[in-house]
């Protein structure tokens, strides 16, 4: 299911699983398959849509904007307990 755009990039996010995860295409061509949290010591998807769509539109607003596109564990976290993990 498409999550966000922006000119021909596109997030989609994808259920893993129990979890959630992320896609990002450009150009209908599949860049980033994210099925996991990036950043933390675990092997562990998403637990919830909202998170997968939170990092996945900013990975992909970092993209767009040419900036190092990594999301580090503070990111994480905070997207994480915002939504109550």
């Amino acid at each position: 299911t498409l999550l966000a755009s922006s000119a021909a990039s596109d997030v989609y996010k994808r259920q893993i699983g129990d979890g959630w995860g992320y896609q990002i295409r450009m150009n209908g061509k599949v860049l980033i398959y994210q099925p996991t949290i990036p950043s933390i010591d675990t092997v562990t998807a998403f637990p919830n849509e909202e998170s997968a769509r939170n990092i996945g539109t900013l990975v992909l607003n970092r993209l767009t904007e040419n900036k190092d596109f990594s999301v580090s564990r503070d990111e994480i976290q905070h997207s994480l307990s915002y939504l109550g993990q």
